[in-house]
């Protein structure tokens, strides 16, 4: 991973920029994408994403009949089913990314602590220098 894709990267994750090194940042990546496959709950969100997926699927028609969305016949009723396929579908998928998107920042957090930076598992606030056992910023508690 280049520069470039490591700013990139960090502009979405900020937790990458408090690295002290690029490499270690770009380690920390590679780590997690290696880890997440033996996580349970990875494959269980991919298996939940595929059943809802699945459900809404065979729902539609059901769903579009009640609603008397097929009452013109034709193209009409295949669009309107197909756009709510893809609304429902996208709508699973930003939340999976959601869910994922928060278990790398703490995953993140995590290895900045264990590099010595010291930073709050749950909001990201830098608490090097700061001598309370609660976080100033969310109140989690804080180990030394």
């Amino acid at each position: 991973m280049g520069n470039r894709k490591h700013h990139r990267l960090a502009n979405r994750h900020g937790d990458l920029r408090r690295f002290p090194s690029v490499r270690e940042a770009e380690q920390a990546v590679q780590d997690w994408k290696r880890q997440r496959y033996y996580i349970p709950s990875y494959w269980l969100t991919g298996l939940a994403q595929i059943v809802v997926t699945a459900a809404i699927a065979m729902l539609l028609p059901v769903i579009s009949r009640e609603w008397g969305l097929l009452r013109g016949g034709g193209w009409m009723g295949v669009k309107t089913i197909a756009f709510l396929g893809l609304v429902g579908g996208a709508a699973n998928w930003a939340v999976e990314k959601w869910i994922w998107r928060h278990r790398f920042r703490r995953f993140l957090r995590e290895r900045l602590n264990t590099l010595g930076i010291a930073v709050c598992i749950q909001c990201g606030y830098d608490l090097r220098g700061q001598e309370q056992t609660r976080c100033p910023e969310c109140g989690t508690q804080v180990e030394h």
